[in-house]
This record gives C-alpha cells, sequence and structure tokens, in this order.
C-alpha cells in the first residue's frame, strides 16, 4: 500500500519528481505498543515518518530515570536531526501503541532530501515551531501553578481537526501516568487537576471517548 505522503509537514509543496524518489526508496516498517525504535546515544541510520500510531519522545535523567516530553503522531517525521548533524540520538523514541513508519536511509537523506530547498524550508519552519514552543515550556516551567502548567502541556499535546474547526482534541492513549511524566507532577496530582479541570469546563469527554479542549478556555489561561 503506497501512502500518500503530499499532506505531510516534510514534503510539504514537494515536486512529484522528488515525491516519486521518496516512494522508491521509502520501506515500511511495522512495530508494536512499548516497543523502542532506537534509544537515547545511539548512531543514526534513519528517517522515519509515522504513517500509523503515535510515538513517546524520551530522555533519561543522570540516575536514570525515563522521562517520556512529547507526543508524536502521524504526519510526524523523527531522527532527522541526528542525520543533519551527525551526532548521536538525543532521545530515545517508543511505541505509544501499534505503529506504523515509513523509513528512509541517512544516505538518502543525506544526498537527495537535504540537497532540496523545499525539503530544507520545511525543517526550517519545523525547528522554528519547536524553538518557540520550547520557549514557552521553559516560561510556563518557571513561572506557572501545577494547574497552568497542565493546562500548557494539553494544549501543546492536543491536536486541531481539520473537519472540526475550533476544536481539539487529546489523544486517547495519554493516560494519567502519561500527563504526569510529561508535565513533571504526580499521577494523584494530575488526576486531581483534570477533575477540576473537567468542572471548569475547559475539557470534557466526547461520545467517541475522547478528551475535547476549550480552545477558547485554553487561549484564555495559557
Amino acid at each position: 500500500m503506497q501512502y500518500d505522503l503530499s499532506d505531510f509537514y516534510l514534503f510539504k509543496n514537494c515536486n512529484e519528481k522528488l515525491m516519486e524518489e521518496v516512494y522508491l526508496n521509502l520501506h515500511v516498517r511495522n512495530a508494536i505498543s512499548g516497543e523502542t525504535i532506537f534509544d537515547q546515544g545511539d548512531v543514526p541510520k534513519n528517517l522515519y515518518i509515522i504513517l500509523e500510531g503515535s510515538l513517546y519522545v524520551t530522555e533519561f535523567t543522570d540516575d536514570g530515570k525515563s522521562v517520556a516530553h512529547e507526543l508524536i503522531s502521524k504526519g510526524d517525521c523523527f531522527g532527522e536531526i541526528a542525520i543533519i548533524d551527525q551526532k548521536f540520538r538525543s532521545a530515545s523514541i517508543l511505541c505509544a501503541e501499534n505503529v506504523k513508519l515509513g523509513v528512509l536511509s541517512s544516505n538518502f537523506v543525506q544526498n537527495v532530501l537535504l540537497n532540496n530547498i523545499t525539503i530544507c524550508t520545511n525543517l526550517l519552519q519545523k525547528f522554528s515551531s519547536i524553538i518557540r514552543k520550547m520557549n514557552a515550556q521553559v516560561f510556563n516551567l518557571v513561572t506557572a501553578s501545577a494547574k497552568k502548567r497542565l493546562l500548557f502541556h494539553i494544549s501543546y499535546l492536543s491536536k486541531s481537526r481539520i473537519d472540526q474547526p475550533g476544536k481539539k482534541i487529546l489523544d486517547k492513549s495519554l493516560s494519567h501516568a502519561d500527563l504526569a511524566a510529561l508535565s513533571g507532577m504526580t499521577r494523584e496530582t494530575v488526576s486531581r487537576i483534570m477533575s477540576e479541570l473537567r468542572n471548569e469546563g475547559f475539557i470534557f469527554n466526547n461520545p467517541n471517548g475522547e478528551i475535547e479542549i476549550s480552545i477558547k478556555k485554553l487561549s484564555e489561561n495559557t
């Protein structure tokens, strides 16, 4: 099965000739929930494009504690930074659920993708977005209360839907324990705050069992 990558941010506005090369060099890999795609400190060998499912970006503290600080999903890619700077992997990637990945070799990325101005522009836009989000995250972690910090992470992790403008959805795979790890709190604290957020109308469960976010309230409080 050939996936349509034209809507994925990395390949936005790329010409047909380049996309044909990408499809010819793309290998599909299936991985199961809990599987590690690569470890922090590994030598970079591939760029990965998420075709289905979601994964955790995880790093380890000095005492060996695993801390997941981001959830990435369909349309995202990972592994590009280590290929660009030719340094070891800066984080581990673990499957949050069963996933399907498109895999491109480091050689193809270096010799073809990084020689294409559109690909480089798309990567620069992604890196600019990451820097802006990290700046906001640092500010919130330094100055905000626990509730504000959790609201920030919920806003960061939730996704907008093209077919439902004005709504944001928090991935169903994220448990209170996951949110606790991502926001640096205990699970009990997250559970308490999530209950408060429901009572205050920031979040609610829709008929599909997903958590919907009140964008208006988030914009007023993050």
